[in-house]
């Protein structure tokens, strides 16, 4: 059904358009992500590097994917692992106030 050069070749992974989304429908989500309150107030980043790497990449005149994708994924992380953890280790009032941040 395949041609041999298909069959035979050597396997290839595949890229997931992670760039392209950074630019197009999941741009407000990444965005939001990465210039959330939590995210700034936490300290880890420059956020006006940040920023200038969320402009430069949807203006398309750089390609920060790798970089971009690595916050999201970090900022994400540390909702679901450390807030989570903080939260739920935290006196109820504690719990009250964050949950209203």
């Amino acid at each position: 059904m395949l041609p041999p050069q298909i069959l035979n070749r050597r396997k290839q992974g595949f890229a997931v358009p992670v760039g392209g989304w950074f630019r197009g429908d999941s741009r407000e989500f990444f965005s939001d992500v990465l210039r959330s309150r939590a995210s700034r107030e936490r300290g880890y980043f420059n956020h006006r590097f940040v920023e200038r790497m969320i402009r430069e990449h949807v203006a398309g005149r750089r390609d920060h994917t790798l970089r971009l994708w690595a916050l999201v994924v970090f900022e994400l992380w540390h909702r679901q692992y450390v807030d989570a953890t903080t939260a739920r280790d935290s006196p109820p009032l504690i719990q009250a106030v964050s949950a209203a941040s």
